[in-house]
């Protein structure tokens, strides 16, 4: 989704040799640095492994099979 977002005016299907923008950084959640972190808001899920100065980032959907909005 990110590389969607960073490339909006780019066809879904680009041609070869299209130059494309590969999302390498972004803001992180105002919270503790450890455990599960979920963004609904931004439907993400970050990790912070113990011991390890890095973050997994994960997209995530909310709601039940077969639930329709109103």
């Amino acid at each position: 989704m990110l590389i969607l977002e960073a490339n909006n005016t780019i066809a879904p299907v680009p041609k070869p040799g299209t130059t494309i923008t590969i999302p390498s950084q972004l803001l992180l959640p105002d919270a503790p640095r450890q455990g599960i972190i979920v963004n609904l808001a931004e439907l993400r899920l970050y990790y912070y492994p113990p011991g390890e100065n890095i973050v997994q980032v994960y997209p995530i959907g909310i709601g039940l099979q077969g639930w329709k909005r109103r």
